[in-house]
């Protein structure tokens, strides 16, 4: 299954589960989804925005602020740089920095229809882990006005890493991954950036 469907079909899914509370205020706020899989080396990070036609305005103060109506590459990564500096990451109490990866930012015409999702990818590079248990923290404070939260910790495509339990605010604006590491990722590249 290629990585976006499965990322699409995955969001549906926890979309299901709050479909009251969605459906009722779609057309008012931006729906934001999260996917966080941790490996034992990184922590990869994909954030999904689909504004509802009401709340377009808002994000494209954003995505396009010389306001000519094209976003630019340069424009998207800034975008990108913007949204990551509101996003919280934190294992075993130390902050981790994400870095942007990718972005793919659809025309203002699809957002502006309802048909787009801003798609962003982020990394960040993790310190040296001691075998056993270890606790990732997550915050979303990226708020470009009223929005719904979903997040979710997808397995690992590592078999050293295993997710033990997963906890979430009632807006899953945060959450909370308890994760083990066995004993093999516990010898890094060289030189692997620590947030010490």
């Amino acid at each position: 299954m290629a990585p976006r469907l499965g990322h699409a079909l995955l969001l549906l899914g926890l979309l299901c589960g709050l479909l009251p509370r969605v459906s009722a205020h779609r057309l008012e706020e931006v729906l934001q989804g999260a996917l966080i899989r941790i490996e034992p080396d990184r922590i990869h990070l994909e954030l999904d925005l689909t504004p509802a036609v009401a709340t377009v305005h808002r994000l494209e103060r954003d995505l396009n602020p010389n306001r000519d109506d094209l976003i630019s590459d340069p424009e998207a990564a800034a975008f990108s740089r913007t949204v990551a500096q509101r996003l919280q990451l934190r294992v075993d109490g130390r902050s981790i920095a994400l870095r942007r990866v990718h972005e793919a930012v659809p025309a203002l015409d699809a957002l502006r229809d309802g048909d787009g999702v801003v798609h962003l990818v982020f990394e960040a590079p993790l310190p040296r882990l001691e075998p056993g248990e270890h606790r990732l923290e997550w915050h979303n404070g990226y708020r470009p006005g009223p929005s719904v939260y979903l997040t979710h910790a997808v397995m690992p495509e590592s078999p050293e890493v295993r997710i033990r339990h997963q906890e979430r605010s009632r807006d899953q604006r945060r959450h909370r991954i308890r994760f083990s590491v066995s004993e093999a990722t516990t010898d890094l590249r060289p030189g692997t950036p620590s947030s010490r």
